[in-house]
């Protein structure tokens, strides 16, 4: 069916935004996380080269930034594979862009809260001091349009997210817009009209803060684009990638293995 996509549209540019992006099922739905997020870009990197697609473009994430689930590895491993693709196919130009979460978009902790604010509560955030990055739809397409134009190949772009927001202030400040109070542990009376706010603790996988990048970063002529001086991913990852495919398109059952094996302590391949 893709075949035929490619065949008779024509397509010059590819802009691969699709992937399973809820970190706490990662864990428990690693064959599916794999193939759809990592397998899934082999396979559009392929159809690219097959039909001279000019441009490809990975739309990755900071929790690819030292990985510590598996959504984060997943797309990690997707942009070694767009290493790897450039390496062998220099007539395709390929680049990567990462940024943090998009309000509004399947999994955003906006509609979570708005939904448990209007049912009365209680809303949960895993930690007080968790903070996250935000911005916009309209904001990240342009962006990510705009990166494409200015990538020669192979280069690894981060977008300007702003300061990263509070969670739990985030959330006391929604409750206050929906007509709400903040049901506190001193006042034990109510008046039906207050929403409690619960700390459930940080799931497995879940960071306290996001980091966007870990390297220098060099300015383009976009003052909300920057590209990565010391490349993160290098050759060396090669050796996981072409052993990981043969094992998600042909054996399910060697998968698990493989990870615990090779990726125990995710943070020794980056």
């Amino acid at each position: 069916m893709l075949d035929n996509v490619f065949k008779y549209s024509k397509i010059n540019i590819i802009y691969h935004a699709a992937a399973y992006k809820h970190v706490i099922f990662g864990g428990v739905n690693l064959a599916n996380f794999f193939k759809n997020n990592f397998l899934g870009t082999k396979i559009l990197l392929d159809l690219s080269i097959k039909f001279k697609v000019n441009n490809f473009m990975l739309v990755s994430t900071d929790k690819a930034t030292n990985p510590i689930n598996v959504m984060g590895l997943t797309k990690f491993l997707s942009e070694c594979l767009c290493n790897y693709y450039h390496n062998h196919n220099k007539e395709i130009i390929i680049n990567r862009v990462r940024f943090g979460n998009v309000l509004g978009t399947s999994g955003s902790v906006i509609p979570v809260f708005k939904e448990q604010i209007l049912k009365g509560g209680p809303v949960t955030v895993s930690d007080r001091n968790v903070k996250r990055y935000f911005m916009t739809k309209e904001e990240a397409v342009e962006l990510i349009l705009y990166s494409s134009k200015l990538g020669k190949s192979n280069e690894l772009f981060y977008l300007d997210m702003g300061k990263p927001v509070n969670i739990y202030n985030m959330a006391c400040k929604m409750i206050n817009l929906l007509g709400r109070n903040i049901k506190s542990n001193k006042n034990k009376t109510t008046n039906g009209n207050d929403v409690e706010i619960i700390f459930k603790g940080l799931e497995k996988g879940e960071k306290l803060d996001e980091v966007v990048h870990t390297g220098q970063l060099k300015k383009t002529e976009h003052p909300r684009i920057n590209i990565s001086i010391n490349e993160e991913i290098s050759n060396s990852h090669d050796k996981y990638l072409m052993p990981l495919i043969e094992i998600l398109e042909k054996d399910n059952a060697k998968l698990e293995d493989y990870i615990k094996n090779n990726f125990s302590s995710i943070t020794d391949i980056v």
